[in-house]
């Protein structure tokens, strides 16, 4: 796979990419400890049901990879998808994103899992579906090469929500469409601009196209007003009867 940035810079570090950078490095910790049996996996993959006997692991299965290859591949797309949408975003409301998409598709397949009584691991790419997405629906005439073939972001899109469903519809019909909650999260986050109610750190991008670029001021609200669950529903306000004020929308 080969691609590029449309936010900004492609340069990867942890000074402009710090959750990126961090979630690769731990996915390489994680599994030379579990390499040399210095870490039992068993404490921090997701297997389900039994997430909520666990509830922990609900955040630490996407730091497992397990094999080099899955490492390989889930950091190079985290590195050109991931760290795509931490500039565009900002760390902050990436993290917030990231952990929002991990809790919901673990709880998800939880549900599933009890439902169609499967019993199944979910691993680290799941997550990172509902990444994808996100990066698809704000760029969607982005061109990814995947190895020889350019594919459109907006195609990208719909083959990722592909993929997880029939990877978890082969367990059951019924638990493919479980697996993509965590995709269903990342178009409400998308599409209803709760990226914006996190507060942008520098500039935002619409979902219009790659020419769509909005800079915004710095937000120099402290964390604890950012996590104020008042203060960010009032400013979801806000932005909807502005909005509407835009599109000149009197109702």
């Amino acid at each position: 796979m080969r691609g590029y940035s449309p936010f900004g810079s492609t340069s990867f570090s942890s000074q402009d990419t710090p959750l990126t950078f961090g979630l690769i490095v731990a996915n390489f910790i994680t599994l030379v400890l579990m390499t040399f049996h210095v870490l039992d996996p068993s404490w921090l993959v997701l297997s389900v049901p039994g997430a909520f006997a666990r509830p922990w692991t609900l955040l630490t299965y996407p730091l497992l990879s397990f094999g080099i290859f899955g490492l390989l591949f889930y950091g190079m797309w985290l590195y050109f998808i991931g760290s795509a949408l931490e500039r565009a975003w900002g760390s902050f409301n990436y993290a917030i994103f990231f952990v929002v998409v991990s809790i919901v598709s673990g709880i998800s397949m939880e549900i599933g899992a009890l439902i169609t009584h499967q019993n199944l691991f979910i691993d680290n790419w799941l997550p990172l579906a509902g990444v994808t997405l996100a990066f698809c629906l704000l760029m969607p005439n982005e061109t990814i090469i995947l190895l020889i073939f350019p594919v459109q972001a907006r195609w990208l899109g719909w083959l990722e929500m592909i993929i997880v469903f029939f990877t978890y519809a082969g367990h059951s019909p019924l638990l493919g469409f479980f697996a993509l909650a965590g995709c269903g999260v990342a178009w409400i986050w998308v599409n209803k601009g709760l990226a914006f109610v996190t507060g942008s750190s520098g500039f935002s991008v619409s979902n219009r196209g790659s020419s769509g670029r909005k800079f915004r001021p710095q937000d120099s609200r402290t964390w604890k007003e950012k996590i104020n669950p008042i203060e960010l529903w009032k400013r979801h306000k806000r932005r909807k009867q502005f909005d509407r004020l835009m599109r000149g929308d009197k109702k």
